[in-house]
């Protein structure tokens, strides 16, 4: 610049190079692209720096132009002063012209020095950004080691214990298996066992059978040959055999339709709060066959005695320690005095005797309880049709189904209060047709209640 001259600077071109910059770094920060590395960061801001720095130079020059006048050292004597005097005659002419050239001048150097400010900080900010990078870099390294270490560490012992696992299921399994092969064959040979045990059964109720018709047939041959008519003793001992061999039929029977004792306890277990809300006292069950209700009552801790006339099933109470006597029920009532019971059960006993004898059995019952005693009298329940036209008739010892309405008309009619009607036993609901009334009419038709008990209080 020795001429004077203002430099070659091509601002126009230097303006739209800090246009572009700043128009690539927003792009970066909108469209979310990935951070380029801190380095190259470092380096781009950097030579931005340095071109703005130069392009400041140059503009810090260019603002010059205008306002002062050359040496022209060159030249001497009156020449150099005829030049500056008309420099400053021009200078002072195109003053208005370079007015305007001359604040742009310094507004973009000022501009350019707060934005060579900025880069430095951002620079400098960008180099710290990397130290703590670097030593964040190699303290993750080192906690990674660490971590590494002591993940081994505890995978060995979890190793060791998965193995020993795996050793303790696989000699279990082989011990499971030999088991089961052992199982199996004591299964097998308990199944012939079973099966040559019932053929034997079958073989002795054949051979039963066969002696009690061959008896039958002696007897009744006996009885035309003897001179004279049996006498009552003899009669009763005919008559004793008979019902022996009945009562061990009747028993077996028992055992094969009525079902497992636990399942008939289960279903008795309905009239225990029946019976303990009457408060102290003795019960009788009339007909009491296996015990079952006599077992429930003994647990409760409530004084029971059986009654019923079968001595084989009187034999398996007592063999439970049950508190039973042999005696037609209704003669047992009658032998006992007033007001003297808390309960009387029957269960599954009226629909085995005359209606002359079920009054009967009401009457006596109202007579032995003391005030506010319960009667319970259990019986099929004819309104389901499987029961009234079927399963009823599978007992050969059943006279005829009661109706539930006529079993509460007699009992209230011979004096029991608050007479009701607990339906009992229905079928499973797998049983029952859902979706539509005609479905549930006839689900209650067949599949309701298989029985029901008829309760009632003395007064």
């Amino acid at each position: 610049m020795s001429d004077g001259q203002a430099p070659n600077i091509d601002v126009a071109a230097l303006v739209a190079t800090i246009r572009q910059e700043v128009a690539r770094r927003r792009a970066h920060a909108g469209n979310g692209a990935a951070a380029p590395d801190p380095a190259l960061r470092t380096r781009d801001v950097v030579g931005t720096s340095s071109a703005i720095e130069g392009g400041l130079e140059a503009g810090e020059q260019l603002a010059r132009v205008g306002t002062t006048v050359p040496d022209w050292p060159e030249r001497s004597g009156l020449k150099r002063r005829l030049s500056r005097l008309a420099a400053r005659v021009v200078m002072r002419l195109v003053v208005f012209i370079t007015k305007e050239q001359r604040e742009f001048n310094v507004v973009m150097v000022r501009l350019l020095r707060e934005i060579v400010g900025g880069l430095r900080e951002l620079d400098a900010g960008l180099r710290q950004t990397q130290a703590s990078l670097a030593l964040l870099e190699d303290a993750y390294r080192d906690d990674m080691v660490v971590l590494d270490e002591r993940i081994a560490a505890r995978e060995r012992p979890v190793d060791e214990r998965v193995a020993a696992l795996e050793r303790w299921a696989s000699d279990s399994t082989e011990r499971l298996a030999a088991d089961l092969a052992r199982t199996g064959a004591e299964a097998a040979r308990s199944t012939v066992r079973a099966d040559e045990l019932d053929r034997q059964l079958l073989r002795l109720r054949t051979g039963l059978a066969l002696q009690e018709r061959r008896l039958d047939v002696f007897l009744e041959e006996a009885r035309r040959r003897l001179p004279a008519p049996l006498d009552q003793d003899q009669l009763r001992v005919l008559a004793d055999g008979a019902a022996a061999a009945f009562e061990g039929f009747y028993a077996a029977f028992e055992d094969r339709f009525r079902g497992d004792r636990d399942e008939i306890k289960e279903r008795l277990r309905v009239y225990l709060p029946i019976i303990v809300e009457v408060g102290a006292g003795a019960v009788v069950d009339l007909g009491c066959g296996r015990g079952e209700l006599l077992e429930l009552l003994r647990d409760a801790g409530i004084a029971a005695r059986g009654v019923d006339t079968n001595r084989r099933m009187l034999e398996h109470c007592r063999a439970r320690g049950l508190d039973v006597v042999e005696a037609d029920g209704l003669a047992h009532l009658r032998s006992l005095p007033d007001a003297s019971l808390a309960a009387v059960v029957g269960v599954h006993l009226i629909e085995h005797v005359e209606f002359a004898t079920l009054l009967q059995l009401f009457d006596e019952s109202l007579r032995v309880l003391r005030p506010g005693g319960v009667a319970i009298f259990e019986t099929p329940n004819p309104a389901n049709l499987l029961v009234g036209s079927c399963n009823f008739y599978q007992d050969p010892t059943h006279r005829h189904p009661i109706p539930s309405p006529l079993a509460q008309y007699v009992a209230e009619a011979r004096g029991l209060c608050r007479v009701r009607i607990l339906p009992l036993h229905p079928y499973p609901d797998a049983f029952n047709v859902h979706g539509s009334e005609l479905g549930e009419r006839v689900s209650a038709l067949f599949y309701g209640p298989q029985d029901y008990a008829v309760i009632g209080y003395r007064a």
